[in-house]
């Protein structure tokens, strides 16, 4: 065989290893992606009282204790993981319900009847969460908190710079702008990025992330706060979507984690912050740091500082 055809046989085979190994690499993306999103959406703790809400496309765990008159209702939304985590969390639950809150854990993807990813997901679908809660008679209608940690951070923030109904928000560990969906592996990466949200039917704006091979494993690992940190530097971007938290019709806690490995939430909390101090926002605003990761929110930590700004602004 001639050096040519060596040559050609080579760059064949090197090519078809880049394939496979391109092949590869996103089927373990897509598989790490389906792991992350462990769902919780199908049981909690029987010895709280709850029931679970399937109807009217909503997916939700509904906790309620016994009273004589109505209750304000704490809407809680989970992150990434998607499904309903947070009604496996008894203890937070509990707490809230001792209190006297009505508690409503809202799924809103990946659950039955709701999409599989965070992509696209129509406001009007909270708006059908609002309605179904003033129709019920242990609940203070159109006066609710929103607690959202993580993506449900974000999205607490957008839906109360929306919906008047929403009177308090607690954002755990939350963005300041919309940013995009999470890829589903790398050929979804190339594919494109896309909103996480729409309202009337349209995509709402979002801060793209810069696609790189540098950037690469931190769209796929989710440790991507340097990634997170060179988006927010595309300032026409920001300015399309960032999230005016000055229309909130209500008090605003922003909580964040100084070892936040996800996304940069002290620096945007601080900008969140900032945002309403510029603004000349009346209600009350706060932003507590703690020395923690993303995942973080202990019972005995970071919780009693939840109910205390619900007792204190919300009740």
């Amino acid at each position: 065989m001639n050096r040519r055809k060596w040559v050609i046989v080579i760059l064949l085979s090197f090519v078809l290893l880049l394939g496979l190994g391109v092949v590869l690499l996103n089927v373990y993306s897509v598989a790490r992606a389906r792991a992350a999103l462990t769902p919780f959406d199908t049981h909690f703790d029987s010895s709280l009282p709850g029931r679970t809400i399937a109807e009217n496309g909503l997916n939700a765990d509904f906790f309620t204790s016994a009273s004589e008159r109505p209750r304000k209702v704490v809407i809680i939304l989970g992150g990434s993981e998607g499904g309903k985590h947070w009604s496996t969390n008894r203890d937070h639950i509990q707490k809230l319900l001792d209190r006297g809150y009505c508690v409503l854990v809202l799924a809103y993807f990946h659950a039955p009847g709701l999409p599989e990813y965070l992509r696209e997901i129509p406001l009007e679908y909270f708006e059908k969460a609002f309605q179904w809660l003033a129709k019920q008679k242990e609940v203070v209608a159109d006066d609710y908190a929103v607690f959202g940690h993580s993506r449900g951070g974000e999205l607490a923030l957008l839906l109360a710079s929306r919906f008047p109904q929403i009177k308090a928000v607690i954002a755990l560990v939350p963005s300041s702008v919309v940013f995009p969906s999470s890829p589903q592996g790398l050929f979804d990466v190339l594919a494109g990025q896309h909103s996480p949200w729409t309202y009337q039917r349209q995509a709402l704006p979002f801060v793209p992330w810069p696609v790189s091979l540098h950037n690469a494993p931190s769209m796929l690992t989710y440790r991507q706060t340097g990634m997170f940190k060179q988006a927010l530097q595309n300032r026409s971007a920001v300015a399309s979507a960032i999230i005016p938290v000055e229309n909130i019709k209500g008090p605003i806690l922003c909580i964040s984690a100084t070892q936040d490995e996800v996304w940069p939430s002290t620096m945007m909390c601080s900008q969140i912050v900032s945002r309403l101090d510029e603004k000349g926002f009346s209600f009350f605003h706060d932003h507590i740091r703690h020395d923690q990761t993303h995942g973080w929110c202990g019972l005995e930590t970071c919780w009693p500082k939840v109910v205390k700004f619900l007792d204190e602004h919300f009740k």
